[in-house]
């Protein structure tokens, strides 16, 4: 299906707004204007990735994300994230705590989505 994303491009947007979501519960907030435009955008542009490329990006990204929670304090938890944005796309408040968890809900999502993917793969190719 020509409209759908690639394994390789779930895999890239999950990590890279993975990250930018960690970091922002972790107690550095980016601009997530600078994000979409950039990481994000970037994630979606993986002509000729390979398998080796993202299982590499997916073993550096276990330690990097380590890193980025391990300097997150209580403060950054309980406080507010505040995500101002030029590109009127609504971005929900919410504490630390809920960044952290919307990182983790989004990362799910596209893992559902890539097992999907390969489950329905699978089935036409057993």
């Amino acid at each position: 299906m020509d409209s759908a994303n690639s394994a390789a491009v779930l895999v890239a947007h999950a990590i890279s707004a993975t990250r930018f979501f960690l970091r922002a519960g972790s107690g550095y907030v980016g601009s997530i204007t600078e994000y979409r435009a950039g990481e994000r955008a970037d994630a979606f542009r993986t002509a000729g990735v390979t398998k080796d490329d993202l299982l590499d990006l997916i073993d550096r990204f276990v330690d990097e994300a380590a890193a980025i929670l391990a300097e997150g304090t209580p403060e950054h938890i309980e406080g507010q994230v505040e995500m101002p944005t030029t590109d009127n796309l609504p971005v929900p408040a919410r504490n630390g705590a809920g960044t952290l968890m919307a990182a983790v809900g989004h990362l799910r999502e596209h893992v559902g989505h890539v097992q999907l993917m390969h489950d329905l793969w699978l089935a036409e190719n057993p």
